[in-house]
């Protein structure tokens, strides 16, 4: 146990991943690959596995992807296994010298989270081991005692409230609606216009349009305005160049209006709105207050000037709005984690490897940091 901690905050898209102290972590994209052609010639390389991960997929377009996670939910676990053994030789430890910390969203199935340490106790040998929420730690890196996070990541958006150290978890939300279901939007969207990106590598072409073009607009817009020379043109790999129609460069604004897409969750505001609801009055003020942006999917350009808008028409008059969205809100997950993963109590806040033997999953449960 005195060895440095593995700490991994596992998401839908990526895995961020590093010893704790370290500056910044790595990161691992959570996809696996199946080649979709038969190789005619020997090679000695990596890319002869049957199922490759990562880094050792250089050509997309010869590979089935997939992610092994989709909406937090493991789907494929000997994918996920595969990704998480990969970000752990990446950073160069040995599974049996280091206690682990996992990130993960609120309402995780508790299944998975057994299959998971199962697989990180029994057949990686880890010595100790600890799971521990997103939202809450995102807080805990700003060094903020009361506030509400907003993380929305690739596959999932959770609040978690926090009032001096307390964290209320009954008054937590998780909606399986973030990024993946925007890029999906934006692929419809490129297809209605006659470009079609349909295969899984083309996927992450469309992920890479959205990342690099898209923005959330002042209000929500339903049609096209046909404003041509606002128009922005990208350049695909093979030298063609597409044009971003309107409304394919306002995709995020699915965010808040998930009903443009036909969903039914509720959007951002709503979602916001509905956790401080449920949270005693006399805490309410508090964290309207202190709202803390996290994830990837918050780097959208104009997104958190929109949830602002949005949030202060229904917030009592009386009460001040302040929303907070660090520059590395990316990261925050882990570098919460990593701050925790330091601290002298962490011994005792994990599982060791006897204590599961001894009284499985419950005892990890019940250690469960959020």
């Amino acid at each position: 146990m005195d060895n440095v901690t593995f700490v991994a905050d596992i998401g839908s898209g990526s895995i961020k991943a590093e010893v704790a102290g370290a500056d910044a972590p790595r990161i691992i994209e959570n996809v696996v690959g199946i080649p979709k052609h038969k190789r005619i010639m020997p090679s000695l390389s990596a890319s002869d596995a049957s199922l490759l991960t990562g880094k050792d997929i250089e050509r997309r377009g010869l590979f089935k992807l997939s992610n092994p996670m989709f909406h937090g939910h493991v789907r494929d676990a000997r994918g996920f296994q595969l990704v998480l053994k990969q970000a752990v030789a990446q950073t160069g430890v040995e599974f049996r010298d280091h206690p682990f910390l996992l990130t993960e969203a609120p309402n995780v199935n508790r299944h998975q989270r057994s299959e998971m340490a199962q697989f990180i106790f029994e057949e990686c040998q880890v010595p100790a081991l600890l799971f521990a929420v997103q939202g809450v730690l995102s807080l805990y890196a700003s060094g903020a005692t009361t506030g509400l996070v907003l993380d929305i990541g690739e596959g999932v958006t959770q609040t978690s409230p926090v009032v001096d150290y307390y964290s209320l978890r009954d008054c937590a939300r998780r909606v399986d609606f973030a990024g993946q279901d925007v890029t999906l939007f934006l692929q419809n969207m490129l297809r209605q216009s006659g470009c079609f990106l349909d295969t899984s590598a083309e996927c992450s072409i469309v992920r890479d349009i959205k990342e690099m073009h898209c923005k959330v607009s002042s209000t929500v817009r339903r049609t096209d305005d046909g404003n041509k020379s606002s128009q922005v043109r990208h350049m695909l790999p093979d030298g063609h160049e597409i044009a971003l129609s309107n409304d394919a460069m306002y995709a995020p604004d699915l965010l808040f209006a998930p009903s443009l897409g036909g969903y039914e969750h509720p959007g951002l505001t709503a979602i916001v709105h509905e956790t401080i609801r449920r949270c005693d009055l006399d805490v309410r003020q508090s964290l309207y207050q202190g709202i803390f942006v996290a994830g990837g999917t918050t780097l959208t350009e104009k997104l958190n000037e929109r949830l602002i808008s949005e949030l202060a028409k229904d917030t009592p008059k009386n009460c001040r709005l302040k929303l907070h969205a660090p520059e590395g809100r990316r990261f925050t997950a882990w570098t919460g984690a990593s701050f925790l993963a330091q601290l002298d109590s962490f011994k005792s806040l994990a599982t060791k490897r006897s204590e599961w033997e001894e009284h499985g999953e419950r005892i990890l449960n019940a250690r469960l940091f959020a």
